[in-house]
């Protein structure tokens, strides 16, 4: 079944707007944010977890891939931390969107696995980000919890994602060891070959207030 399609209004965004809490909604329902993330005026966050990565918070990751790019040289520990990746998404695309939007993202704090003996995570903040292994439904990664699995990612089907109409790799912000880092593969499953300066999916990701009113218009 497809979810029923709602919109964010910004006058909803702000303190005291109108409307039934987001959280009411299912998982899976489709949510559109704004035209300035390429929407198109179409739904383009689905609504990945409720009350679990974060307490009081619902998890909205994009629905399909946003563009593509390499995560970046993987000259810190973790690759993540201050990349390509990490800064198109935690940057630009956090910044084409609206203030109001922007205002109401709750910081969101998770372990990253490092590869490192002596530092095998590292916890990183951020509004806007790339899942993690744990996050996609793929459990610890070399025994670090990445944060928690989000409820939406509980099969390959449920993580596919499709970049012009096709289902396509896509990036996860978490690394298997000095060389590699993961990525979801066009089925939904993993794949331990991915380069960080490889060219893959970007899917963006990140919460906002349980009680977030939502327009109950299609």
């Amino acid at each position: 079944m497809i979810p029923l399609q709602f919109a964010l209004r910004r006058r909803m965004m702000r303190a005291g707007g109108g409307g039934a809490p987001i959280s009411e909604l299912p998982l899976g329902t489709l949510i559109r944010i704004a035209d300035s993330d390429g929407g198109a005026g179409t739904p383009n966050y689905e609504i990945a977890d409720k009350d679990n990565l974060v307490s009081g918070g619902v998890v909205l990751v994009r629905k399909n891939i946003y563009s593509t790019s390499e995560i970046g040289p993987n000259t810190f520990h973790p690759f993540y931390l201050g990349s390509t990746l990490d800064n198109l998404i935690g940057n630009t695309i956090f910044g084409r969107l609206p203030q109001q939007l922007r205002d109401k993202m709750m910081e969101v704090s998770f372990p990253l696995y490092t590869d490192d003996g002596f530092n095998p995570s590292e916890n990183i903040t951020r509004k806007m980000f790339a899942l993690t292994y744990t996050m996609a439904g793929f459990g610890n990664n070399s025994g670090v919890a990445e944060g928690k699995a989000l409820q939406l990612y509980t099969s390959d089907a449920s993580r596919i994602k499709t970049l012009n109409g096709s289902a396509d790799f896509w990036w996860l912000s978490s690394q298997i060891d000095s060389k590699y880092a993961w990525r979801v593969e066009s089925n939904g499953a993993t794949n331990s070959t991915g380069f960080p300066t490889y060219s893959k999916g970007v899917v963006p990701a990140f919460v906002i207030p349980s009680n977030t009113p939502y327009d109950p218009t299609p």
